[in-house]
């Protein structure tokens, strides 16, 4: 989780905060961003859609890699992705 916020995806180590109140704003917001691509990510292993977005020959992604993958794939074909905060059964 802290790589995944630092410099895998969510970049936190490029924010310039030092008031607390705004860090813990922020880290609240990161949060809930991070629960939704890990839960993302978890919907498309568990729907064998990684193919689409992971390497074939050598699948390696975590689901954090997974989900943000799969978010970036659909802004990019123009389609705005359900933004569920429900854990996946």
């Amino acid at each position: 989780m802290f790589r995944d916020l630092k410099s895998q995806g969510l970049h936190l180590n490029q924010t310039r905060l030092d008031r607390s109140d705004r860090i813990d704003r922020l880290m609240l917001a990161l949060a809930l961003a991070y629960w939704w691509v890990i839960g993302r990510g978890i919907w498309v292993d568990r729907l064998q859609l990684r193919d689409r977005v992971d390497r074939q020959d050598n699948p390696a992604c975590s689901l954090f890699t997974l989900g943000l993958r799969w978010i970036c794939r659909q802004l990019d074909l123009d389609h705005l992705p359900d933004v569920v905060l429900l854990p996946v059964l």
